[in-house]
């Protein structure tokens, strides 16, 4: 996986934002899921899909703490081959950033099929910051 950004509409701590999360796949594939691993501290239990491009529809579920980090998972309603260097982005919103300013945040994203065997990931983004 490559090209990989979270990109948000807000850097201020705390404060409620759009996330766009982004990549290019670096392998064919059936994709039936795609996990975002958020840092400690980002509320995700209200976050709502606005769009997805480049992978089929699907839904958004969450699970995880906000201490340790939440995870967003992104499932395709009908998963068909993705294939190798398709760029995919995936927007978010009502996700509350984290409650400390740091200049070293990452997004942690793995596809996966629908066995659950991993095709491409974990793979963080650049980094983004919050103050």
């Amino acid at each position: 996986m490559s090209l990989t950004r979270a990109t948000q509409t807000n850097n201020i701590v705390s404060a409620r934002s759009y996330y766009d999360i982004m990549f290019r796949t670096s392998t064919s594939g059936v994709i039936k899921t795609v996990e975002m691993d958020f840092p400690p501290g980002t509320y995700v239990g209200a976050a709502l899909l606005v769009e997805a491009i480049g992978i089929g529809p699907g839904k958004i579920s969450h699970s995880g703490t906000t201490a340790t980090g939440q995870t967003i998972t992104y499932t395709v309603d009908n998963a068909v081959n993705i294939p190798a260097f398709t760029k995919i982005r995936i927007q978010l919103a009502n996700i509350n950033n984290p409650p400390e300013p740091s200049n070293s945040l990452t997004v942690s994203i793995t596809t996966k099929n629908s066995a659950g065997n991993i095709i491409d990931g974990p793979t963080p983004t650049m980094t983004y910051s919050m103050k």
